[in-house]
């Protein structure tokens, strides 16, 4: 992977612009889905697994969320790691 690319996955606005398929702007759970597993977030149906977060606690509801709260949520979820490696 180019310095480039690698970069640019960094910016979880970039990564949910990619994987706005339909390009309405904001990520339905099949393109929410691909764009966490860029920042290895994987989600459970019930969210009771370890590591997991629930997709439906996520989405709120709602059948879409934009690109805003992709980002809140990836950057919640690197303060959470980071914690964790210095526990």
């Amino acid at each position: 992977m180019s310095a480039d690319l690698s970069e640019k996955l960094q910016d979880p606005q970039f990564v949910a612009t990619r994987c706005d398929l339909d390009g309405s702007g904001d990520l339905d759970p099949y393109e929410l889905k691909q764009a966490a597993q860029v920042y290895g977030i994987s989600f459970s149906g019930s969210g009771d697994d370890t590591g997991s977060v629930d997709l439906r606690v996520l989405m709120d509801g709602q059948p879409r969320i934009g690109k805003e709260r992709f980002a809140e949520m990836v950057a919640s979820r690197q303060r959470t790691t980071s914690i964790r490696a210095f526990e």
